[in-house]
């Protein structure tokens, strides 16, 4: 089975156009799909840049939040490293950049469900 994942990225400024925001997906997308033991394709990555109702300071500060990924903590700061260097480097580069990752207990739990089961 392959891992699905969830992207949210916080703060990004309203001004930012589509061009730029197509190529974060993709960026993001290689990025993820690219960590070793994640077991997640490119298709299996999911990100959303939801419009923050305060505007002021939109871009000082960009909040990335990863869930759905049942892994170790090694892997958890590999994605969370990864992700909050390129967002710094290539996009906003006086930000501050936070990654947060929100693991799910494994499934044998019972505590995750999806409608492809």
């Amino acid at each position: 089975m392959n891992n699905k994942v969830t992207i949210i990225v916080y703060g990004v400024p309203l001004c930012t156009s589509q061009e730029l925001l197509a190529e974060m997906i993709a960026d993001f997308q290689i990025l993820i799909s690219g960590v070793k033991g994640l077991n997640v394709s490119q298709d299996g990555v999911s990100i959303f840049f939801p419009q923050d109702l305060y505007k002021k300071g939109l871009g000082g500060e960009i909040i990335i939040s990863v869930v759905g990924l049942y892994v170790t903590a090694e892997l958890l700061k590999e994605v969370c490293r990864r992700l909050s260097e390129a967002t710094k480097r290539s996009y906003f580069q006086k930000a501050y950049v936070r990654c947060v990752v929100q693991p799910i207990i494994p499934p044998h739990i019972g505590t995750d469900w999806s409608s492809e089961e």
